[in-house]
């Protein structure tokens, strides 16, 4: 794996990661990017950055880019399973791109 493709996925994985950590924390999707700082949660914001990486990061794992793009299309209408997929799927990015970073705990654990 090179560096672009590697760099590609954890692209990828911030952004969903933000996404994620948005859903735990009950944020709404509608959120402000500036240049700067991103808010979490933002939805929008992850489909730019799979349309920007994806293909990059498909070059070595087709098949995690298109789990994330049908995750990200199917987002707003998707039941209650949403948030565990989308969490195995930052799992196998973190393993492929040999990196993490913790989700926060939700309101009430933490």
């Amino acid at each position: 794996m090179g560096e672009d493709q590697r760099t590609a996925v954890w692209g990828i994985y911030l952004a969903l990661h933000h996404l994620a950590s948005g859903a735990i924390l009950a944020m709404p999707l509608d959120t402000m990017v500036t240049q700067d700082r991103m808010v979490a949660g933002d939805l929008d914001h992850a489909l730019g950055i799979l349309n920007h990486l994806g293909p990059t990061a498909a070059e070595i794992a087709p098949e995690l880019v298109e789990r994330a793009r049908r995750q990200l299309a199917d987002w707003e209408t998707a039941g209650p399973d949403r948030l565990p997929e989308l969490l195995d799927l930052l799992q196998d990015l973190s393993e492929l791109s040999g990196a993490s970073l913790p989700l926060p705990l939700p309101p009430g654990l933490g």
